[in-house]
């Protein structure tokens, strides 16, 4: 008996005999670590009972998924910081509606997943917020 199942970007497939993952059509561009402990559990759940998954194997594979957890963090603190060098910078930026944005950094907005710049322009009287990876240009 087949099972599948989608993590984000990534279609897995499992047999009692069997464990495939297929990338299929990207929705974000990367798997988490909630994807990872997914195909994980789909992995032990789905082993052969006659052959099980070696204890080394399931440690290295942990050490791997705690250093990606480690490393993700690390570059999601760098970027903050460097975000926090924009403040006060005029920056151009592509717009929500893929007009050019010009404007001083006036705040940094940090989500879970992405940073944002609240960005004031000079004949606008409202801040617009704009996503760090639209900007094109910094004065």
């Amino acid at each position: 008996m087949a099972s599948t199942t989608t993590l984000g970007t990534t279609q897995v497939t499992s047999t009692p005999q069997t464990l495939t993952a297929t990338t299929i059509k990207r929705t974000k561009n990367d798997l988490d670590k909630d994807d990872f402990l997914r195909l994980l559990v789909s992995e032990m759940q789905y082993q052969d009972p006659m052959n099980p998954m070696d204890s080394k194997d399931f440690m290295a594979e942990m050490a791997q998924f705690s250093a990606l957890e480690q490393m993700r963090n690390v570059g999601l603190q760098t970027s903050k910081l460097l975000t926090m060098a924009l403040l006060g910078r005029q920056v151009e930026a592509e717009g929500h509606d893929g007009q050019s944005i010009t404007g001083t950094v006036k705040a940094l907005s940090f989500g879970t997943e992405a940073i944002a710049l609240i960005v004031q322009q000079a004949a606008a009287a409202d801040p617009v917020q704009v996503e760090l990876d639209k900007v094109r240009k910094v004065d």
